[in-house]
């Protein structure tokens, strides 16, 4: 099988000669190579090929365009995450529905210390799941329970993640109620408005957070919980704008999904899981901790 040059993803064939990355979407034509040692170059491309050997054929690789160097747009990654998970769903939904209920069930432990003990876990093993995928690896049910390997760190995680979503919403509702006391009808509807949309991308900006550190957890493996969530604020703080519109990007689906009842959460969640691994994978080295 022959794999991309920069990421190591396997190559889909486009014609006899022209191959595609679905990774990190960049083109190459493969080339014969020529037996002479000197003399004009055999490769068509101005770029210097890559000789790489499969099944002992001495084949050569040469970039015929710029995808790969430039940053990838929001578009760029919702059609690499769709291609990356085509053959996935099944896997995806079985991974979701056994994790799902190990994270609920855990409410029957504790309603309060089972989802702390678990949930981190959970979110762990589902980000190994989609970091697999996004990257093209074949990813089955075996994988589903990597992330319990974590457990102390995960626990960790989540409490210093639960302790940062309480500074950060407790200010929001603390400014409304200040709102609320000392401002008129109109003053209160204004900034309640107002404040609605910062709740809306402090939501997302937080979320991205809670996201991304379990991304780290399993890629990276930061040697503390701190230095993950360190990391990954760090990641997204950076690069905000490319969440936000990643976000922005499903709303439709959303909406869709609340019309079908919850029943296209189906489709959508894997789709919108693997597109933040496509991200994830674009941004990690942005910022070091």
């Amino acid at each position: 099988m022959k794999k991309c040059p920069k990421c190591g993803a396997p190559l889909t064939q486009i014609d006899d000669v022209r191959y595609k990355c679905e990774n990190c979407n960049a083109h190459y034509k493969w080339v014969p190579k020529q037996p002479t040692t000197e003399g004009p170059s055999a490769w068509d491309g101005n770029s210097t090929p890559t000789t790489v050997d499969t099944n002992n054929e001495q084949t050569a690789i040469s970039n015929i365009d710029d995808t790969a160097s430039r940053p990838q747009t929001t578009s760029d990654i919702l059609s690499s995450a769709h291609n990356a998970m085509s053959g996935h769903y099944g896997f995806a939904i079985l991974t979701s529905i056994l994790l799902n209920l190990v994270k609920y069930g855990s409410i029957l432990f504790t309603a309060v210390f089972g989802p702390l003990l678990i949930g981190g876990m959970t979110k762990c093993s589902l980000a190994g799941f989609y970091l697999d995928v996004a990257n093209g690896k074949q990813s089955d049910i075996s994988s589903t329970f990597r992330g319990f390997k974590y457990m102390k760190k995960s626990i960790a995680t989540q409490l210093i993640l639960l302790l940062f979503k309480v500074v950060v919403y407790g200010a929001l509702i603390a400014l409304y109620a200040i709102i609320r006391l000392v401002g008129n009808i109109w003053f209160t509807l204004i900034f309640s408005l107002l404040l609605l949309i910062i709740f809306a991308i402090v939501f997302i900006w937080t979320n991205s957070i809670d996201k991304t550190v379990y991304f780290l957890m399993i890629d990276r493996e930061d040697p503390t919980a701190k230095q993950g969530v360190i990391s990954a604020f760090k990641i997204v703080s950076k690069n905000f704008k490319k969440f936000f519109l990643l976000n922005l990007s499903f709303l439709g689906w959303a909406i869709l999904t609340v019309m079908t009842f919850g029943i296209l959460i189906l489709y959508v969640d894997p789709y919108y899981q693997t597109a933040y691994a496509k991200l994830y994978m674009e941004l990690k080295d942005s910022c070091k901790a």
